[in-house]
């Protein structure tokens, strides 16, 4: 009798620790597909610093990313900016020309969430979800640009960018200001 009280104890515990863990693995998922979403922000910083080349050439906007919830919430795109309008001060991602430089899919199970832009530091994500965001350095500093959709309005001085599972049970917070800093947060 006492065996069977004993398995049934161990049982229990290595129930509740299997059900616990997939929780844990969940949220491990989505921080660490923070971090390497905030590293590739990092990553086209450092392109501008070190003038990285693309295709022979250093890119006359600079380099970003492209985040398009609309065509695909399950990835985001890296792209040199060589198709820059210094008239129009777009800061985008074209597609019709070479720009892409890498497409980064999120792990199954995860998904961008909400995107929320700001013109005014004083009065925080007060504006409405986006769903075509671009953000860009540009030569020399870098300068940040914060764009929405076809890059015609590059006035925000932050964004916030949502990662979380399906279930949307566990999600992190990638923030970017105008001044290029790259902050991670817990929702």
């Amino acid at each position: 009798m006492e065996i069977l009280v004993s398995i049934a104890i161990m049982v229990t515990m290595l129930s509740i620790t299997m059900l616990g863990n997939g929780s844990l693995g969940s949220s491990r998922k989505v921080k660490m597909t923070v971090q390497k979403m905030a590293s590739d922000i990092r990553k086209m910083q450092s392109f501008v610093l070190n003038l990285q080349d693309h295709n022979g050439n250093f890119p006359e906007g600079g380099w970003g990313i492209n985040i398009n919830k609309g065509v695909d919430n399950t990835k985001y795109n890296l792209f040199a900016d060589t198709n820059f309008n210094s008239v129009t001060n777009e800061h985008v991602l074209n597609d019709s020309t070479n720009e892409l430089s890498q497409a980064v899919g999120l792990p199954n199970g995860l998904l961008i969430g909400d995107i929320y832009l700001d013109v005014d530091a004083s009065n925080p994500y007060s504006n409405t979800t986006e769903t075509n965001v671009n953000i860009s350095f540009s030569p020399p500093d870098p300068e940040t640009w914060i764009c929405q959709n076809s890059g015609s309005n590059c006035n925000f001085v932050r964004a916030r960018i949502e990662i979380k599972n399906y279930d949307g049970t566990n999600s992190k917070y990638i923030y970017i200001n105008e001044y290029g800093l790259i902050d991670i947060e817990d929702n």
